[in-house]
C-alpha cells in the first residue's frame, strides 16, 4: 500500500437553483439527479476545452438567511459542491493555483447556468492523505 500525504487546496461553493431572492413558493426545481447531471456535463466540457478535470462531491442543503432579504420559508433550496485536489497532482504551488482556478471556473459556469446573481467559494489548504490499495 503506499500512501501521499500532501496539504493541498479544498475548494468548497454554495450556490442557489431558483434564480434571484424571492419569498413566495417558487415552482418546482430540477431534481437532485438534474443537479448532478448538470454539473457532470459542466465538468466533462470543461475537460475538452482544457484537458484538465475537478471531481466534486455534491450535497444538497439548504441555505438560511433573513426572511426581509428574500429567503423562502424553511430556507432556499440550495447544493453545496467540494473538490479536494489529488494529492499526487497538486505537488507544487502552482499546480495547486490552476487546480484552484479550474475549480473556480467550473464552479462559476454551474452558477451561470442556474442563473445565480451571487455566489461564494470558499478555498483552504487541507492535509490529505491519499492511499493506493495495491
Amino acid at each position: 500500500m503506499k500512501v501521499y500525504p500532501n496539504k493541498v487546496p479544498k475548494i468548497t461553493a454554495t450556490f442557489g437553483i431558483h434564480p434571484g431572492y424571492s419569498n413566495t413558493p417558487l415552482e418546482k426545481g430540477p431534481t437532485e439527479s438534474q443537479v448532478r447531471t448538470r454539473i457532470q456535463k459542466i465538468s466533462e466540457e470543461y475537460f475538452k476545452e482544457t484537458g484538465r478535470y475537478c471531481s466534486f462531491v455534491v450535497f444538497p442543503t439548504r441555505t438560511i438567511y433573513r426572511y426581509e432579504w428574500g429567503c423562502p420559508e424553511g430556507g432556499e433550496e440550495t447544493y453545496t459542491i467540494q473538490s479536494t485536489a489529488d494529492s499526487e497532482r497538486c505537488v507544487t504551488d502552482r499546480s495547486q493555483v490552476e487546480y484552484i482556478n479550474d475549480c473556480k471556473n467550473i464552479i462559476l459556469e454551474i452558477a451561470k447556468s442556474f442563473r445565480q446573481c451571487t455566489l461564494r467559494i470558499d478555498v483552504e489548504t487541507v492535509l490529505c492523505y491519499k492511499y493506493v490499495m495495491k
